[in-house]
C-alpha cells in the first residue's frame, strides 16, 4: 500500500513540474500573441519543446533532492535550498526586476524558518518538510530571472541547479571520511549530521 500511494504522489509531482511553467508564462510575449498574430517569440514548437524542457529540469531537481532528504536529513537539504533562494532572489534584484527579487527573498526567508523549525519539530517521516514548495519557489524565480529580468540563461540554470551540488558530499570517497570532514564538506548542513 505504502509503494502504491508514493507511485501515485510522485504521478501528481510530475504532473505539476508539466504544469508549474505554463502556468508561470501563461499570457506572456513568448506564448500568447499579445501586438497581433504570430507575435509570440516563441513558435509552437519551440514552445512545446522549451516548456518540456523546463518540465524535465524541474522534476531532475525534485526527484535528486528528495533522494538527498531520504539520504541525509531535511534539515541539510532545506539549508541548501535556503542558500539558493537567496542568491537566486538577490540575483535576479541585481538584473534589474527588483520585484522579483523580493519574492525570492520573501521564499527565502519562509525556508530559513522552516529550516530552523526542523530542528525542533520531530517530522512525521523522514522525508517530510517543504521540500516541494521550495523547489517550484525557487523554480518560479528562476523563471523570472530568465524571462523577465532577461539574466542569462547559463547563470539562471546554475542558479537552478546549484542545491544539486550537495550529492557531492555522498560520493563514495567523502563517505570514507570521519564527520567532522564531511560536515565541514557539506557546509551549511554541518549542523545537521
Amino acid at each position: 500500500m505504502t509503494t502504491r500511494s508514493g507511485s501515485v504522489a510522485w504521478i501528481l509531482r510530475l504532473g505539476l513540474a508539466a504544469a508549474v511553467a505554463p502556468i508561470l508564462l501563461h499570457n506572456s510575449v513568448y506564448l500568447a500573441d499579445l501586438t497581433g498574430p504570430d507575435s509570440a517569440e516563441w513558435s509552437p514548437a519551440q514552445a512545446t519543446m522549451i516548456l518540456g524542457g523546463l518540465a524535465a529540469l524541474l522534476a531532475l531537481l525534485w526527484v535528486m533532492l528528495s533522494r538527498l532528504q531520504a539520504r541525509t536529513s531535511t534539515p541539510a537539504v532545506l539549508w541548501v535550498l535556503f542558500l539558493d533562494a537567496l542568491a537566486t532572489a538577490l540575483t535576479v534584484m541585481l538584473s534589474s526586476y527588483f520585484r522579483g527579487g523580493l519574492l525570492g527573498l520573501g521564499l527565502a526567508g519562509a525556508l530559513a524558518g522552516a529550516t530552523l523549525a526542523s530542528y525542533v519539530a520531530q517530522p512525521q517521516s523522514p522525508t517530510s518538510g517543504s521540500l516541494g514548495m521550495s523547489v517550484i519557489g525557487i523554480f518560479s524565480v528562476f523563471s523570472w530571472a530568465d524571462s523577465s529580468a532577461r539574466c542569462q540563461t547559463g547563470l539562471a540554470v546554475c542558479l537552478l541547479l546549484a542545491p544539486l551540488l550537495a550529492w557531492t558530499t555522498e560520493l563514495p570517497r567523502l563517505r570514507r571520511l570521519g564527520p567532522v570532514w564531511r560536515s565541514t564538506a557539506s557546509w551549511p548542513a554541518s549542523p545537521c549530521r
